[in-house]
Formats: C-alpha cells, sequence, structure tokens
C-alpha cells in the first residue's frame, strides 16, 4: 500500500486545523471555566479558613469571657462570704462585749448592794450598841464628877507624853488664857475648888477654869483649852468603840 503524501499532509494539516479549533472553541473555555472555578473555590476555602479562624477566635473569646465571669463570681462569693464572716465577727464580738459589760453592771450591782447591805446591817447593830451604852452611861453619869473621876484625869495627865505635856502648858502660858472644865453632870461647889487646885498644879497655870455641863458626854470629862481639847469623855470613847466595831466588819 502506498501512502498519499498529499492526503496525509491535508489530514495532518485538518487535524491541526482541527486541534486549534478545539483548543480555540473547546479547550480554552473549558479552562477557563476550570480556572474560575479553582479560583472559586480557593475563594470559597480561604472564606470558610477565615471563618474558621473567626469562629475559633469568637470561642476563644467566649470562653476568656467565660472564664473572666467565673472569676468575677467566684471574686465577689469570696468577698462576700469574707464579709459576712467579718459582720457575723463583729455581731459576735460585740455579743461578747455586752455581755461581758452586763455581767460586770450586774457583779458590780450584786457587790454594791452586797456593801450597802453590809454598811445598813453594820450601823444598825452599831446604832443598837450606841443606844444601849447611852441608856446605860446616862444612868451612870448621875454620880459621875466624884474623886474617882478627877483622880483618873490626873492619872491621864501624869502619863501624857512630855511633848504632850508642854503643848498643853504652853497653851495656858498667857495670863488671860480662859479654858473650860466640861462634865455630864453638874460638879458640885463643894468640889469645884479641889478641881481648879488641881488641874491648876497639872497644867501650870494660875487661871481659873470655867466648868460647864454636857450631859451628851455621857461620862467622863473634857478640857476646852485655848486652841486645843482633851477629850476623855464617855461619848468619845463609845464613838472609838463604834468605830472599830465598823471597822471589824469590813475585815475579811
Amino acid at each position: 500500500m502506498q501512502l498519499d503524501l498529499w492526503t496525509l499532509a491535508i489530514q495532518a494539516v485538518n487535524f491541526l486545523v482541527l486541534v486549534w479549533l478545539l483548543s480555540r472553541l473547546l479547550f480554552r473555555p473549558v479552562r477557563q471555566i476550570l480556572q474560575k472555578r479553582q479560583a472559586l473555590y480557593q475563594e470559597h476555602m480561604q472564606q470558610a479558613e477565615k471563618k474558621a479562624e473567626q469562629a475559633e477566635a469568637a470561642k476563644a473569646d467566649y470562653d476568656a469571657r467565660t472564664a473572666a465571669l467565673e472569676a468575677e463570681r467566684n471574686r465577689k462569693a469570696a468577698e462576700t462570704h469574707k464579709a459576712l464572716q467579718a459582720e457575723r465577727d463583729e455581731i459576735l464580738q460585740e455579743a461578747r462585749a455586752a455581755a461581758d459589760e452586763m455581767r460586770d453592771e450586774a457583779r458590780k450591782q450584786i457587790a454594791e448592794e452586797r456593801e450597802r447591805a453590809l454598811a445598813a446591817a453594820k450601823d444598825q447593830i452599831a446604832g443598837l450598841v450606841s443606844d444601849l451604852t447611852r441608856r446605860i452611861l446616862a444612868d451612870a453619869a448621875l454620880d459621875s464628877t466624884g474623886p474617882a473621876l478627877l483622880a483618873r484625869l490626873r492619872a491621864v495627865l501624869d502619863d501624857l507624853p512630855p511633848d504632850r505635856a508642854a503643848t498643853l502648858r504652853a497653851d495656858l502660858a498667857p495670863a488671860d488664857a480662859q479654858w473650860r472644865v466640861i462634865t455630864a453632870a453638874p460638879i458640885p461647889d463643894d468640889r469645884r475648888r479641889t478641881w481648879a487646885d488641881t488641874l491648876r498644879r497639872q497644867l501650870g497655870t494660875e487661871t481659873d477654869p470655867q466648868f460647864d455641863v454636857d450631859s451628851d458626854l455621857l461620862g467622863g470629862v473634857v478640857l476646852h483649852l485655848p486652841h486645843q481639847v482633851l477629850d476623855l469623855s464617855w461619848a468619845r470613847k463609845l464613838e472609838l468603840a463604834i468605830e472599830r466595831i465598823r471597822e471589824a466588819g469590813d475585815e475579811p
């Protein structure tokens, strides 16, 4: 079989024309369509990736906000608990302080009531002793200015400390010094000279005393000098005894 070169050439040319036509009319549009689709696909992929990234960012922001809200809630809850605990402690402390104050006040009132009761009891006892003693001494004072009282007064003056005796004498040293002898009952006139002479010698003075009566003395004698007093009355002794009774009641 012989090949016809011209026929082969024409067929080759036809083939090339066909290829050119196909490339021009078919392959190029198809390729453009494929390129557009590829570009569109890539664009969609980029948009999808961008949206995925945005979604991840939104999720991360949501998680961060959620964590921040949880932390804030926990912080506020802790602060509230702390504030409530502090308020509770403060209320308890105030309650304890109020209870302690009430207890101390109650103890103070009880102690004061006890002291008042004891003082009232001591005063009552002392008053009873004083009244009873005064009645007894008032009856005995009717004959309380006899020689025995003057002798006891002389003994007291003799036993005075030297400085005390010197003070009494100095008080009566002036010529115009006035002094009094006070008794619970009147000293009879026949005894007054004996009293005056004896006391002038004891006290070293030339001035006679004045004689006065004070039934409240109950007995004994009181010497009133210009600037001092020597109290040897039964009333004074009774006062000292009552004071000792009250002081004894204060001892534990």
